[in-house]
């Protein structure tokens, strides 16, 4: 079999876990499916995170390179040429001898090369919220988007929202969209654990028995605020409801809006119901995701959730909030609240706090493992169909 290798530049690091999850999956999805004809290629910063690079190196073939650092003189030489010339041909060459074909999801500066390209928008959150942006932000997302669109042969949108939001943005392009839900893979030792490692973790971060968890960044479009009322309206009736929240708190675009909420949940008596964790181990992550009453999603945009997804794939309940993306993506046993109203959410909290038990739910559990691998299949075919269309062009 002739292999199709395909190449990822600039990828996500641990500052956008949602990113790095979401490149997983792709390659997970690729290994998965015995028939493929990609052979995926990682090209990394000298400097990345030994972490990251192991994971991403563990499914793919990883190519480091300092013409891709982001600190020193070539980085600020490569800036330069990205800018005067709209391409970044030095790195042709270490493409080249990888002999790489396609260009997948990341790449946004290599303009009209020899090397096709399959372009990536997650969302356009600027544009549906756009109060959340400042105007420099908001014009450079459409300028980078655009030159997205141009460069690439074909753009994948990860929603049917997105691709309805792709036709508005870009008329002009709209046969260049092609809509790819991606599956995410919870790790299969997550079911067999011993029940020693749960306590542990359990115990590691002071957590009670009984407790929601919210595993969201802490951006300001994660609505993590709305969930807080609720609580503090559920505190005045004399319902005091456990929160867990883990996510990174500090970096330039988290740091104001993690000091807001810190503050409102002193000044609303919280302290001792909401425990922040700070960007903790995936696997615990998971841990604490199967053994709370309900995952929260409470956003008010996603493009395609990776929480919801990760609940989904692993069989777990969720209260979500009622955007068109979580009704798409529909977790089985998960229940839909107005993201924008705290009377709402603080009814839902309570329901579960009431209905359910924590700890994992076998029954959904049971339906998950049926359907990964045929929907995992599925990712990595619509994929690979995509690659290919991309070449025959």
């Amino acid at each position: 079999m002739e292999y199709i290798r395909i190449g990822f530049v600039n990828v996500p690091d641990q500052s956008w876990m949602g990113g790095v999850n979401y490149l997983k999956n792709i390659l997970y999805a690729i290994e998965l499916n015995e028939h493929s004809c990609l052979k995926p290629y990682v090209f990394l910063d000298k400097k990345f995170s030994a972490d990251i690079r192991k994971e991403y190196g563990e499914r793919a073939k990883v190519v480091e390179s300092f013409l891709l650092n982001k600190t020193g003189l070539f980085a600020y030489a490569s800036r330069n040429i990205r800018r005067v010339f709209k391409n970044f041909f030095p790195f042709n060459t270490v493409l080249g001898k990888s002999n790489i074909k396609v260009l997948s999801h990341f790449s946004n500066e290599f303009g009209r090369g020899t090397i096709k390209q399959v372009g990536w928008i997650p969302d356009f959150q600027h544009v549906h919220l756009p109060q959340m942006f400042s105007e420099k932000v908001k014009k450079r997302r459409d300028q980078n988007f655009l030159e997205k669109i141009s460069n690439s042969s074909l753009v994948i949108l990860s929603s049917r929202q997105a691709y309805e939001d792709f036709k508005q943005f870009a008329p002009d392009f709209a046969n260049k969209g092609r809509i790819l839900n991606f599956v995410s893979q919870p790790d299969s030792s997550l079911y067999n654990l011993p029940a020693d490692y749960t306590r542990q973790v359990m115990e590691k971060y002071s957590i009670q028995k009984k407790f929601f968890f919210l595993p969201n960044q802490f951006w300001k479009h994660k609505n993590h605020l709305s969930v807080f009322k609720a609580l503090e309206i559920l505190k005045n009736k004399g319902v005091k409801i456990k929160l867990v929240c883990s996510g990174k708190m500090d970096g330039p675009t988290v740091t104001e809006h993690s000091k807001e909420l810190i503050e409102y949940i002193d000044k609303a008596g919280l302290d001792s119901q909401v425990t922040f964790l700070g960007l903790i181990d995936y696997k615990e992550l998971m841990v604490l995701a199967r053994n709370c009453i309900s995952v929260i999603n409470p956003s008010l945009f996603e493009g395609w959730s990776s929480t919801v997804e990760e609940c989904k794939s692993m069989g777990k309940n969720m209260l979500l909030s009622n955007i068109p993306v979580h009704l798409e993506q529909s977790p089985p046993g998960s229940i839909y609240v107005d993201p924008e109203d705290p009377e709402d959410i603080a009814r839902a909290l309570h329901k579960n706090w009431e209905d359910l038990i924590p700890g994992p739910d076998y029954e959904l559990e049971k339906k998950a493992k049926l359907t990964l691998k045929s929907r995992t299949l599925e990712f990595a075919m619509q994929y690979e169909n995509i690659v290919n269309e991309v070449l025959s062009q």
